[in-house]
């Protein structure tokens, strides 16, 4: 999905909608701020893996934008 793509589609909400993705194993979270990443794409063929990754490397040649999803369980 590009961002005019989800800007198109979140202009339909009235908006003060709340935004949530996918929590670390059930439920949902609110994301924290979108982030500017690089990924390197179709890296991963295993269904339980993203097919993207994000990377520091010179290999990562894709900037997108990214929703973190809050890492409450970190240190745990």
């Amino acid at each position: 999905m590009k961002v005019k793509e989800l800007i198109g589609i979140l202009q339909q909400y009235d908006s003060e909608t709340l935004v949530v993705v996918e929590g670390y194993k059930n439920g949902v979270d609110v994301p924290l701020a979108p982030v500017e990443v690089m990924i390197r794409l179709n890296v991963h063929s295993e269904y339980y893996y993203g097919s993207h990754e994000i990377s520091n490397k010179s290999a990562a040649t894709t900037k997108v934008v990214y929703l973190q999803r809050p890492d409450r369980y970190q240190g745990q």
